[in-house]
């Protein structure tokens, strides 16, 4: 695997992990049911991490001598599978 995708995984991991932790613990604060509040914070993992997918993306297709590529968004999308089974191992131990 290339170095590259391995940052985009590596990115995407932990946007969407940090993500759904913050929002996990704002939501904890308003005290939202435990099954509300853990698909609520995944949903704002998927849509920071996706956004920050989709941007680099649209950014290297704009820039000259680059295009947009579809295994760079593979790599971001096991990023954020990855970081939603690390979010659903924290909600099942915690």
């Amino acid at each position: 695997m290339k170095q590259d995708k391995r940052l985009h995984f590596g990115v995407n991991l932990v946007a969407f992990s940090a993500t759904s932790a913050y929002v996990g613990f704002l939501l904890s604060l308003f005290k939202f049911e435990r099954v509300e509040m853990f698909w609520i914070s995944v949903l704002c993992g998927y849509l920071f991490a996706g956004g920050l997918s989709l941007g680099k993306e649209y950014g290297d297709m704009k820039a000259e001598g680059n295009e947009w590529s579809w295994t760079d968004i593979l790599a971001d999308l096991f990023g954020m599978v990855a970081g939603f089974v690390l979010t659903l191992l924290a909600y099942v131990i915690f």
